[in-house]
């Protein structure tokens, strides 16, 4: 049977490939349409794919365990009513995982989310310039928010605020105001004035 480790594929292509396109000159010449939006949108499903796979990993784990638990026990009438309500109970907390609120990204994704980023802030494009590697990390988040519904606000909680700004400075066009709205976690206080910051950077960009 073949066997498809998607959390270390995925930990190799944020680690390892990406930085190669990013800053070997020579690939970064590659990150042209379409290639630039195909390699964007693979890196989203990747990171998705990732992450969900920790989630049921987990969830079949714990219930796993609650199984096994009580295959050595002789449950009388009310204990099997009390364990059919601890059962409820466990589909709740089954279905909040569904939130993103609940959603921890573990390691070793975690950390190589926060090492794309760091990347990203470094080439983002400062002073207004367009690179090749501006529009593949503007494609990265217009992708992470369409793919991910709400959890794209999981997968974007470790990335720096000014990247978005650094963004809308060098591709004002590119924006609108629904793509910064789900950009931020609007839930937050610091969400909500990231937002604002950057709606009004759109507005005056669009002024000029």
């Amino acid at each position: 049977m073949f066997y498809f480790d998607i959390e270390k594929c995925t930990e190799a292509l944020l680690l390892h490939v990406l930085p190669q396109y990013l800053y070997n000159a020579k690939l970064c010449e590659e990150l042209v349409e379409p290639q630039s939006a195909v390699l964007a949108k693979l890196t989203v499903y990747s990171v998705y794919a990732a992450l969900e796979n920790c989630i049921s990993n987990r969830v079949h784990t714990s219930r796993k365990r609650r199984h096994d638990d009580s295959e050595d026990i002789e449950m009388s009438a009310s204990s099997k009513l009390r364990r059919l309500n601890d059962n409820s109970s466990d589909s709740s907390l089954y279905y909040a995982q569904g939130q993103s609120s609940s959603i921890i990204i573990k390691e070793p994704l975690n950390s190589a989310l926060e090492m794309l980023y760091k990347s990203f802030s470094q080439l983002a494009g400062k002073n207004g310039e367009v690179t090749p590697q501006t529009q593949f990390i503007f494609e990265f988040l217009v992708y992470v928010v369409q793919c991910g519904q709400e959890r794209g606000q999981v997968v974007l909680q470790k990335m720096p605020s000014e990247i978005v700004s650094t963004l809308i400075k060098a591709l004002p066009d590119n924006f609108n105001i629904g793509l910064i709205l789900r950009l931020y976690d609007l839930s937050s206080p610091y969400g909500r004035k990231d937002t604002a910051r950057d709606l009004c950077l759109l507005r005056n960009m669009r002024l000029r």
